[in-house]
């Protein structure tokens, strides 16, 4: 039976829920947690024998874990979103996540070319032996195309576009295609996994759940993240700029009306422009119908026996629970600042003799 939910009259019982997996946050995890490994064994923590499993296996494993406890129907849509991309959003704020290659060059003990390289390989074969959709824009737009938008017109200064923006090619972001399938599948409910804040502002529709990543739950990572209000959220950013996108208002823009401007251009997710919207939506109306070819799967030996528990029903982690556990953790906090505040009291309590 269908029924409705909000004033939006979106139907969610028993109708298929679409989820979308922010493929960048598990490849960054798997190479960081093989990196810690082989880091160990270079420090002698470890020793040299440790066998090291591709990241990929680790990608498909935690992959399988968070699908378990959102719980899959057969009839679920899964999507993978990639980046690996030159963002669209770099061209109008060339200073947009800049500071990201210099972190990973830190860890020189890490080939990430080489894993990033295993990573493609792998969606690939994701792509070609299961019902899952791996979606990867990276060639969107060209530069001359982003020149003439609206956008650019209004908030650009022509001179300071070099031919060589003007001659590359623009891609979306796994952000993108989250925010545009929780618009695009309105009429149903779209849990995405991710850790990244800049997507909380999404949970404004009513449609739209977060499975956070970044939160231990019991004995591992992941639960619905409690969000309060989505549109706050996005107007805090836009105002403070975003640390960890590399967008800080008076270092990355003088803080100007149209640097303000800018800055809600690439932080809006809410309101994608017009232009950019269509472009996935096209990507979603041409999904293709997809069948399970088993003997494709990747790890025939290991992992490939275990795809089907994304379908079993005993890990499944409820949004209802999930708002519990941020109430228990709220009234922990509470309690713990009560004690604190009493403790102080009685410290400053004068001794009777």
């Amino acid at each position: 039976m269908l029924t409705r939910s909000g004033r939006l009259g979106i139907m969610i019982d028993n109708t298929p829920k679409t989820i979308v997996i922010d493929s960048g946050v598990l490849t960054m995890k798997a190479i960081s947690a093989w990196g810690a490994t082989k880091l160990k064994i270079l420090d002698g923590k470890l020793p040299a024998s440790t066998f090291l499993p591709p990241v990929s296996y680790t990608w498909f494993i935690m992959a399988i874990s968070l699908l378990k406890k959102i719980g899959v129907n057969k009839d679920d849509l899964i999507i993978i979103a990639r980046d690996k991309t030159r963002s669209w959003r770099k061209f109008f704020y060339p200073n947009y996540k800049a500071q990201r290659a210099g972190l990973r060059e830190d860890k020189t003990h890490i080939d990430w070319k080489y894993h990033y390289g295993i990573i493609d390989d792998f969606l690939q074969q994701i792509q070609d032996s299961t019902n899952w959709h791996v979606i990867w824009e990276p060639n969107l737009f060209n530069g001359a195309d982003l020149l003439f938008t609206q956008e650019s017109q209004k908030l650009l200064n022509e001179d300071d576009i070099s031919d060589d923006m003007l001659n590359q090619n623009w891609g979306a972001e796994a952000d993108d295609i989250i925010a545009v399938a929780s618009k695009f599948y309105a009429d149903r409910e779209v849990v995405f996994a991710s850790i990244d804040a800049d997507l909380d502002q999404l949970t404004v529709r009513e449609n739209t759940k977060f499975f956070t990543l970044a939160q231990k739950y019991k004995s591992g990572k992941g639960v619905y993240k409690k969000i309060d209000n989505g549109y706050e959220v996005l107007s805090k950013k836009i105002e403070k700029g975003d640390k960890s996108d590399n967008i800080i208002p008076g270092i990355t823009d003088l803080n100007t009306p149209t640097d303000q401007e800018l800055r809600k251009l690439i932080i809006d997710l809410i309101n994608l422009p017009e232009w950019f919207e269509e472009k996935i939506n096209k990507v979603f109306e041409n999904l293709p119908e997809k069948e399970m070819n088993y003997e494709l799967l990747p790890f025939q030996n290991s992992l490939a026996r275990k795809f089907d528990q994304i379908y079993e029903k005993d890990k499944i982690i409820t949004f209802e629970e999930s708002m519990k556990f941020y109430e228990r953790k709220k009234k922990k906090v509470a309690k713990k600042a009560k004690e604190k505040r009493e403790l102080k009291k009685l410290e400053k309590k004068p001794i009777m003799r």
